[in-house]
């Protein structure tokens, strides 16, 4: 029980960091401090079901990834093939 508790308490901390380093990566890409060309294929994952800028879909695009299901360029992918 008192593991249960521990979990409850800390979970929403874990969502809360996870949260903040979505919004810092996405300002930094609005912003432009940060380059699509310079974001791992799962940071340009991530930032795809947030927010479609072209920089990001391009690069998406010219890399070939497979983004899990549920985001927008994924969707335009399953289309282009029909």
């Amino acid at each position: 029980m008192k593991l249960f508790l521990f979990f409850l308490l800390i979970f929403p901390s874990l969502i809360h960091a996870k949260s903040n380093e979505v919004n810092k990566l996405l300002t930094d890409l609005v912003t432009n401090n940060i380059k699509a060309e310079q974001l791992t294929d799962d940071q340009l994952c991530e930032s795809l079901q947030h927010l479609d800028l072209i920089s990001t879909f391009n690069e998406h695009n010219k890399r070939n990834i497979i983004t899990p299901l549920g985001s927008f360029s994924s969707s335009n992918q399953d289309l282009r093939a029909k």
